[in-house]
C-alpha cells in the first residue's frame, strides 16, 4: 500500500542518491509515478475529480474527447460530507461511504464508469517553506537543462523528520517560482539565456503525511486510483485568478465549510498556501448557539436571512412572523424547537455572523501578511467558497483586507451545469484546470533534488520585494 500510494518512509534525506542513499530518490520516482498515472488517465480519456470538503463532497467525470486542455464534463454531483472535519479524514468508513455515494450519482449522471481520480487536501496543517540556491553555469556560458536541474539539485528542501513520528511530513507541490541569472531577478525560464551563475528560488508546500496518505486511501478504498492530490487553496486559486492576477500576483480565500483555505500567487506561480481552521460551519454553530435552533435549521436561517452587515431598516423586522414567510414551519421541519422564544431580528442575526467572518478574514489576512502580501503592487484578493456567497462578506472583505477584492468566478467548462459553476464550486473546477493542464513542477525534471532543511523565514517577503 505504501509503494502504490507514493509516500516514502522519509520526505528526503541528506545523502548524495549516486551514493545509494533511497529516500530522495523514492520520493522523486514516487511523485513521478503519480504524475505518469494522471497522463495515463488522460489518454484513457476520463477521470473523476472530487473535491472532499468538510461540509460537501463534490464529484465531477470530465473527458478528454481529442482536447486535453479543454475536457469536456460528462456529470457531477454533490453529497453531504461525512467523516471529514476541518479539511481531513478523520472517519475513513464515513468518508469512504461519502465518496462512494457522489461517485456512484456521478456515475449515473454521466452514463458511463470511472476508474482513476484526482482529489483535493484542505487539511493537514499545509505549510509553505522556500528553498534557494545558485550554481555555476556549465562551460559554454549558456544555460542547458542540465545547469536547471543542477540548481534545483543544490537548493534546500525541508526534511520530514521520522515517518513513525506524529510530525511526519510529505510534500505536496513543489515548483520553481522564479530564476536569476547573474543578479537579474524575476526569470521565468532561463534555459537559452547567457550568463556566469544561475540562481533558483523554490516553493515546497508540505502537509502531514497520515493526511495526504487517508485521501488515497479512501479513493482506493472506493475503488479508485489516485492519479494525484492538489491542494485545496492551489486548485481554487487556478479556478478562480485571471490571467494577469496570477502574474501580477493576487491571493485567494477559499471561504469554505469546516476551514478556509488562502493562497498566494505571483508571476504565474502559487508562493504560498495556508489554512484558516475556521469556514461556514463555524457560522452556523454560531447561529445554533444564539437562537437556540439545532445545526441543520441555524444553516437554514444562514442561508436565506444570513448577512455579515446590517442592510438598512429592513433589519429591525423579526424573522419569519409573516404570513407570507413559512421560515418557522421550516425550521420545525429541520428539527428546530417550537417557536416558543423571540423569534431574531435581521439585525440580531447580523450580530451574530458579523464578528466571525470578521474573524476568519483577520485571520487571512495575516497569513497573507506573513507571506509578503503587503509588497505587492495590488495587494487584489479574490473570495470564493459557498460562504463567500452570503451578502455582506465582499463588503466586509474590502474592510479588513483593505485593497481591491473581489468575489471569484470559477473557470467554465463545457457540460458543467450551471448549479456547478459558482463559487462554492472553486476547487472542483479548480481540480479540472489542473487536469488538463498539470503545472510544471519539480518531478517533470530529468532528475530529483538534493536536501537540506530550511524555512519559510524572511525570504519569501524579500523575493515578492525583490520581484517589484
Amino acid at each position: 500500500m505504501r509503494d502504490f500510494l507514493g509516500f516514502g518512509e522519509t520526505l528526503l534525506d541528506h545523502a548524495d542518491p549516486r551514493a545509494g542513499s533511497t529516500g530522495s530518490r523514492d520520493l522523486y520516482a514516487r511523485h513521478r509515478a503519480m504524475r505518469e498515472r494522471l497522463r495515463a488517465a488522460q489518454r484513457q480519456g476520463r477521470m473523476a475529480v472530487l473535491d472532499i470538503g468538510s461540509f460537501k463532497i463534490c464529484c465531477a467525470i470530465i473527458e478528454f474527447d481529442g482536447d486535453i486542455a479543454s475536457p469536456r464534463v460528462l456529470g457531477v454531483a454533490q453529497v453531504r460530507s461525512r467523516g471529514v472535519r476541518a479539511g481531513v479524514i478523520v472517519d475513513m468508513a464515513e468518508a469512504e461511504q461519502a465518496i462512494r455515494q457522489v461517485v456512484a450519482q456521478t456515475e449515473r449522471a454521466a452514463g458511463v464508469r470511472v476508474y482513476h481520480a484526482l482529489a483535493t487536501l484542505t487539511g493537514g496543517f499545509p505549510r509553505s517553506q522556500t528553498a534557494a540556491a545558485e550554481v555555476a553555469v556549465s562551460e559554454g556560458g549558456r544555460v542547458t537543462e542540465a545547469d536547471v536541474v543542477h540548481a534545483l539539485r543544490a537548493c534546500k528542501i525541508p526534511s520530514s523528520g521520522p515517518a513513525e513520528t506524529a510530525e511526519a511530513r510529505t510534500t505536496l507541490h513543489a515548483q520553481p517560482v522564479s530564476w536569476t541569472l547573474d543578479g537579474e531577478h524575476g526569470l521565468r525560464d532561463p534555459k537559452g539565456l547567457s550568463g556566469r551563475r544561475l540562481g533558483v528560488d523554490l516553493h515546497i508546500l508540505t502537509v502531514a503525511e497520515s493526511a495526504m496518505r487517508n485521501v488515497a486511501t479512501a479513493l482506493l478504498s472506493a475503488d479508485l486510483e489516485p492519479v494525484g492530490v492538489v491542494s485545496t487553496a492551489y486548485a481554487s486559486a487556478l479556478s478562480c485568478l485571471m490571467g494577469d492576477e496570477q502574474d501580477h500576483g493576487a491571493a485567494c480565500i477559499d471561504l469554505g465549510g469546516g476551514a478556509s483555505a488562502v493562497s498566494l500567487f505571483l508571476r504565474g506561480r502559487l508562493v504560498f498556501a495556508d489554512l484558516v481552521r475556521l469556514g461556514g460551519e463555524h457560522v452556523t454553530l454560531d447561529v445554533s448557539r444564539g437562537f437556540g435552533f439545532d445545526f441543520d435549521a441555524a444553516e437554514r436561517l444562514k442561508i436565506l436571512e444570513g448577512s455579515a452587515i446590517a442592510l438598512g431598516s429592513s433589519m429591525r423586522g423579526a424573522i419569519g412572523v409573516g404570513p407570507s414567510q413559512a421560515l418557522d414551519s421550516d425550521l420545525r421541519g429541520y428539527g428546530a424547537p417550537a417557536p416558543t422564544h423571540r423569534t431574531p431580528s435581521r439585525s440580531d442575526l447580523v450580530a451574530v455572523i458579523r464578528p466571525r467572518i470578521e474573524e476568519i478574514l483577520e485571520l487571512a489576512r495575516d497569513r497573507l501578511e506573513q507571506a509578503g502580501f503587503a509588497y505587492l503592487p495590488t495587494r487584489r484578493a479574490v473570495l470564493c467558497g459557498g460562504a463567500a456567497q452570503m451578502p455582506g462578506v465582499l463588503e466586509t472583505a474590502q474592510r479588513v483586507l483593505g485593497r481591491d477584492v473581489r468575489i471569484g468566478r470559477p473557470k467554465q467548462f463545457r457540460g458543467l451545469a450551471p448549479d456547478f459553476a459558482g463559487a462554492p464550486f472553486a476547487a472542483l473546477t479548480g481540480l479540472m484546470v489542473y487536469a488538463a493542464n498539470p503545472p510544471e513542477e519539480v518531478w517533470d525534471l530529468s532528475r530529483p533534488v538534493r536536501p537540506r532543511a530550511t524555512s519559510l523565514s524572511g525570504r519569501m517577503w524579500r523575493w515578492i520585494r525583490d520581484s517589484w
